[in-house]
């Protein structure tokens, strides 16, 4: 990155240029402004565009090496040849205003607040007698000589104080500088740490892109990793904070190993007197906006810059001393228990084996996988025991490391089967073999000796996994009987996660939406408080999101996405990953194909390197393949479907149907229909086999669209007991297909527009569109075109029923051209002269193309054209 663009300042390039007007109210401006956010490059940039319309521009920096040397950023427009002061101002100015050609002048100053007081007067002389424009900046928090301040405070200068980049302006400027889109999730973390400070952003970016931490995966640019702040970031901000007087110094490290940290424990630590003048500086701020006033960094990079400076040893001891502080109080909130655990291990403490473990679990709970193995290590190195190892295994599994979590389950010692360590052992080492080692035939083989070796009491706390074994097998009734013979009041946490589940999948599968959706709300309660089931929680939503498409409730499932994404979008890695997963799958199924690529492909850029082998890929390739089906990009399409191939996985028996689904619109963008119908029955035909009643409607959903019209008499059987709004509909879509009947397709169309299936409401209107055609109903044809035209502009996608389905205008060729130039707007008077005709004969052939599309007049006439001319072009 050799070039930094200019963006984000078009109002205050707009100021600064009104402040030079020749002839205005001021004769310059001052841009005021902190450290880095971008004064500098403003003036240069207004130096620039003046010197290309002819001005003259004289350039001097400030600096602290000249400060003490009259005239000394000026020197180089003395003579040398007179040393009294009064005769080298006159010379220096003369010098400054020569203008030969009676050009105007502008003077910049940079770090104005660091001129020696003789420039200072001479600028000043300048501008009184306006001698010359000038533009200065002046670094906020520092003082500027007793010269420079009247030129803003008497109105000589406008003053513009510059704030940092919106966080609009900073995503703006990303993705100018990289040239390419950048992950939500990267540019909220440069947001987070910049705060739009401009300088500090190009830094950053720079250090990134050169540690390759900064990445372009496909269209988008990801940031993964932790940030090593370089010597020259570190430099750069420790120019200005670290400055600070050593007897601050000790308290801005203090807030660097322990930021947020609560004002009341740092006054125990330290004088407040010293605290004052901190924050008097501008280095560290009072959030008064909780129940105790908190101390953080003015800006987020002070802190990493002071981490960096203070050596390990310093860190290990402050981190002590707080987190000494913080035990000694009386109570504080789980959040605070964790920062505890979190600062004493990283201190120079004692292994505590409680506090540690207590702090792991509420990681875990809050879905940070990483910091709960930090801290199972720690407490494992303290001398904790097997409730520790189980907590580090679920972890492990977790993360998807399915051979590391066993070695510690196989390390923990022997105990009783009456335990709950046991049961939980159970549960994970079964759980991993179906989901993580893609070995389901293990999988069961676990549990039947689990169950075997149990008591009653335990082997009830097994079913649920039972339960989700039979509805990954693509066995939903079973599974649905076997969860309703039990007491969920009388299961653990874990097992009611992995009921709920099981549940989603096979009541889904059932058409029942309704039901799952309870089950999963009261099994998420169930299981809400407690750790061991908290990741749980991230597959069991995606299954639900699942559940509530294939019913067609495609709205609750976008609301979920939403929903989760606000709850999850600063847990790293998978839930975050997850939650824009599950947006992903709600924006193909409401047809917004390329949102829904966007936002899988960026869950499955963050989720691949983890879960190659885990199942979540299968599923996340699975919709990505159909999105770029759907979206009419046959050859990525067909790639992606050798994704999905590659994912595959044994366990993942109940997606069969939608595998299947997704290799005919595949076969469909490819311009196979017949094929893709030829799928669709398949898919149908094998969740009709094995009773997945909602995904057999979906299937044969995609089989009308397809062509098929064989399907009625099955959809209206499966409407009866299949509940949610998709079977009903799809029902009416195949009567009315075989039917013919334009009328009721265009109802269907629009009734699922309302659900949400928007690509399904142009095929629909495309269906009627045709059945008007068969009719000689042009102008209800064209109705119908042209709200195919309208919802699949909107989709951005392509399907067989919209391409096939343009047809042509029964027009003649005279009337197709004088219709066109209807539609682009000319009089009757004008068509005439440009296609050497009468008038009469015009609004004579305007007459009869109404007449043959049932329109009233010229302007229903333009307004088909421009519907039909849409559609026509979406089916190229």
């Amino acid at each position: 990155m050799t070039a930094w663009p200019f963006t984000g300042r078009a109002d205050e390039l707009a100021v600064v240029s009104d402040a030079l007007r020749p002839g205005g109210d001021h004769c310059g401006v001052i841009i005021a402004g902190g450290a880095g956010v971008g004064k500098t490059r403003l003036a240069a940039e207004v130096c620039e565009a003046v010197r290309k319309d002819g001005w003259i521009v004289h350039s001097v920096v400030g600096t602290l090496a000249a400060q003490s040397i009259p005239l000394g950023v000026l020197s180089q427009w003395t003579d040398g040849t007179d040393r009294q002061l009064l005769s080298l101002v006159a010379t220096v100015m003369a010098a400054l205003t020569a203008a030969p050609n009676g050009e105007q002048i502008l003077i910049a100053v940079d770090n104005a607040e660091l001129l020696d007081d003789q420039s200072a007067y001479v600028i000043h002389q300048l501008v009184r007698r306006r001698a010359a424009h000038v533009i200065m900046t002046v670094r906020t928090g520092q003082t500027a000589v007793e010269t420079v301040k009247p030129l803003w405070k008497d109105g000589l200068l406008l003053r513009l104080d510059l704030q940092p980049l919106s966080r609009h302006q900073c995503d703006a400027l990303l993705q100018l500088a990289l040239g390419g889109q950048l992950g939500e999730q990267t540019a909220q973390r440069m947001w987070d740490l910049t705060r739009g400070n401009v300088l500090f952003l190009y830094q950053l970016v720079l250090q990134e892109l050169q540690a390759e931490r900064l990445r372009k995966a496909g269209p988008t640019w990801r940031w993964s990793g932790e940030m090593e702040a370089s010597p020259t970031l570190v430099e750069l901000i420790d120019s200005y904070v670290g400055a600070a007087p050593d007897e601050i110094l000790e308290v801005l490290d203090l807030v660097a190993v322990a930021e947020p940290l609560e004002l009341a424990l740092l006054s125990a630590l330290v004088d407040s007197a010293k605290i004052e003048v901190a924050e008097q500086a501008g280095f560290i701020e009072v959030d008064l906006n909780r129940s105790a006033p908190v101390l953080r960094f003015s800006h987020p990079l002070y802190g990493e810059v002071r981490r960096a400076r203070m050596g390990n040893m310093r860190a290990l001891r402050l981190r002590g001393v707080v987190a000494g502080a913080m035990r000694n109080r009386v109570s504080s909130p789980p959040a605070e228990q964790l920062r505890l655990a979190l600062l004493w291990l990283e201190s120079d403490l004692p292994g505590d084996v409680g506090l540690l473990y207590s702090g792991a679990a509420e990681a875990f709970l809050r879905l940070d996988l990483g910091l709960t193995n930090r801290l199972c290590v720690g407490a494992l190195a303290a001398g904790a025991g097997p409730e520790v190892r189980l907590l580090h295994a679920l972890s492990l599994y977790s993360m998807g490391c399915g051979l590391e979590s066993e070695a510690i389950l196989d390390a923990i010692p022997t105990s009783s089967v009456h335990d709950f360590i046991w049961l939980t052992a159970a549960m994970i080492k079964a759980a991993n073999r179906q989901f993580l080692l893609g070995r389901p035939d293990d999988s069961w083989t676990v549990l039947e000796e689990a169950l075997h070796a149990a008591p009653a009491e335990l082997a009830n706390q097994l079913m649920p996994l039972r339960v989700a074994q039979l509805a990954m097998a693509a066995r939903p009734a079973e599974a649905a009987s076997l969860a309703a013979s039990m007491d969920i009041s009388m299961l653990g946490a874990l097992p009611a996660a992995v009921l709920a589940c099981g549940e989603a999948i096979a009541l889904g599968d059932l058409g029942q939406p309704d039901e799952a959706t309870a089950a999963v709300n009261a099994l998420s309660r169930l299981a809400a408080e407690a750790p061991e089931a908290a990741y749980q929680m991230v597959a069991l939503n995606l299954l639900h999101a699942d559940a509530l498409i294939l019913s067609g409730q495609i709205q609750q499932a976008q609301s979920l996405g939403e929903y989760l994404y606000e709850q999850w979008a600063d847990v790293p890695q998978d839930p975050s990953a997850v939650a824009v997963a599950i947006k992903g799958i709600a924006a193909l199924a409401r047809g917004d194909v390329a949102l829904a690529q966007q936002q899988l492909s960026a869950a499955i850029i963050e989720c691949e390197p983890r879960h190659s082998h885990t199942g979540g890929m299968y599923l996340f390739w699975l919709a990505y393949a159909e999105s770029l089906a759907r979206a009419g990009q046959a050859d990525a399409a067909t790639e992606a479907l050798q994704r999905v191939e590659e994912y595959r996985h044994p366990s993942y028996v109940f997606v069969e149907s939608s595998r299947l689904l997704v290799t005919g619109w595949v076969a469909a963008a490819s311009g196979r229909p017949a094929e893709a119908t030829d799928l669709a029955r398949q898919a149908a035909d094998f969740a009709s086999a094995h009773r997945q009643f909602a995904r057999e409607v979906v299937a044969l959903q995609a089989a009308i669209q397809f062509g098929d019209t064989d399907s009625a008499d099955r959809l209206d059987e499966l409407s009866s007991f299949v509940n949610g709004p998709r079977a009903q509909l799809a029902a009416r879509w195949a009567k009315a297909a075989v039917n013919s009947d334009g009328s009721e397709l265009l109802c269907v169309s629009e009734d699922l527009e309302a659900m949400g299936d928007r690509m399904g409401a142009a095929d629909a209107a495309a269906h009627a569109a045709r059945a008007f055609e068969v009719a000689n109903l042009h102008r209800d044809r064209l109705r119908a075109f042209g709200r195919a035209a309208r919802i699949m502009t909107e989709c951005g996608g392509v399907t067989p029923a919209t391409r096939s389905g343009v047809g042509t205008l029964p027009l003649s060729g005279q009337e197709r051209e004088i219709a066109a130039l209807v539609r682009e707007g000319l009089s009757n008077k004008l068509i005439a002269e440009a296609l050497f005709m009468s008038v009469r004969t015009v609004e004579g052939h305007i007459y009869r193309s109404c007449t043959k599309l049932g329109l009233k007049n010229r302007f229903e006439l333009a307004g088909a054209l421009e519907q039909f001319s849409a559609l026509s072009v979406q089916g190229d």
